[in-house]
């Protein structure tokens, strides 16, 4: 609780950064408690719910998740359920 999070991120905004988390409690998705995780609004852009990683596409998850959620039957840029469909009802992406 000693400020550290805010103050790279601040910093990291000034410069036109980016931050890498070394610390090993941070990486588990839902661990949440005890390590000073970044809040949302502390973390710019958006993140794969799934895994966690930072999203650079405009979709919903992550390419590695993407893939595979739509091995699955899964519309790997909103998350709607296609089945073997050849566009999702949803968003319209080609499957």
């Amino acid at each position: 609780a000693s400020g550290k999070t805010s103050l790279s991120i601040e910093k990291a905004k000034k410069i036109n950064g980016e931050i890498v988390s070394a610390d090993s409690m941070q990486i588990y998705k839902d661990m949440t408690i005890g390590t000073a995780k970044p809040t949302e609004e502390e973390r710019p852009g958006k993140f794969c719910p799934e895994c966690g990683h930072k999203n650079r596409v405009n979709a919903k998850f992550c390419s590695e998740c993407g893939k595979e959620l739509a091995s699955k039957g899964t519309c790997p840029k909103c998350g709607a359920k296609v089945g073997k469909a050849k566009f999702c009802p949803e968003c319209g992406t080609k499957q």
